[in-house]
């Protein structure tokens, strides 16, 4: 399990972006994506050591942390996990025990 991005939810999509750049992030994807049945803008933001920002714009975003898994890995939580919130393709949401979403990608090729 690897540690992918951590999603954080901002009213102001430019703002939140132009004030993490301020500490060494920059932007690479912007896209709109379908949450809950509203469409969400969101920019992914990296730093030259790595890490990764996923910033969504509105009320309908969750803020949420995600983690990379391999296969088996992914399949052993879906399984286990009776919190699941959402799942598509690759991807699944679950719940911690606080509440907290946690994003699980299968790792892909």
């Amino acid at each position: 399990m690897k540690l992918r991005h951590v999603g954080i939810v901002v009213e102001d999509l430019v703002e939140a972006v132009e004030w993490y750049e301020k500490f060494g992030y920059y932007p690479y994807d912007f896209e709109s994506v379908e949450l809950r049945g509203k469409m969400v803008q969101l920019a992914k933001l990296a730093h030259k050591e790595g890490s990764i920002i996923e910033i969504l714009e509105g009320t309908t975003a969750l803020p949420h942390v995600s983690f990379t898994v391999n296969a088996l890995e992914f399949e052993a939580i879906k399984k286990t996990n009776d919190a699941n919130v959402f799942e598509k393709e690759g991807v699944c949401y679950i719940r911690d025990p606080w509440s907290n979403i946690i994003e699980i990608v299968e790792e892909r090729g």
